[in-house]
């Protein structure tokens, strides 16, 4: 009886461990935001991006966790295309790009593991080069809460 208490204490205490690693994990859900941005896209794919200020760290370390921008205006007008993408400060690329349609909804995609606790920076260019430049608005979430592969 004493080896059955033993075995039962290790197996309890196992439990334990494995609930404290798991915790940290299911508390950091990435949450809905909806942070607003508003710029000017340069002729000839020149890159834009949000100021130091509208800037957020991304403290995910799941590389599928989405992040997203939606598009809601573009002097282009309705279904035009803009390109976006994340940097970090110094301008490396974080992410792939995701063509966004203007009045068309949320675009979602994943991350790369550079992206991990650096304070990412949403950046757009013209999908056309062209000498064309325009304004766009809506709003970005650099870690939401959807998977994509």
């Amino acid at each position: 009886m004493v080896l059955d208490k033993k075995k039962l204490m290790k197996l309890i205490l196992a439990g334990l461990i494995a609930l404290c690693l798991l915790i940290p994990t299911i508390s950091h859900a990435a949450e809905k935001n909806e942070y607003r941005y508003n710029f000017n896209i340069g002729p000839y794919q020149a890159n834009s991006r949000v100021s130091d200020a509208n800037a957020h760290k991304r403290t995910t370390t799941n590389i599928h966790e989405a992040w997203m921008v939606n598009l809601e205006g573009s002097e282009e007008g309705f279904n035009s295309i803009t390109q976006f993408w994340m940097e970090n400060k110094s301008g490396h690329n974080i992410t792939p790009t995701v063509n966004a349609y203007s009045g068309r909804g949320e675009a979602y995609e994943k991350a790369s593991d550079d992206a991990t606790g650096v304070y990412c920076y949403l950046t757009a260019q013209n999908n056309n080069y062209n000498n064309n430049s325009y304004n766009v608005s809506g709003y970005w979430d650099e870690e939401y809460p959807k998977i994509v592969y």
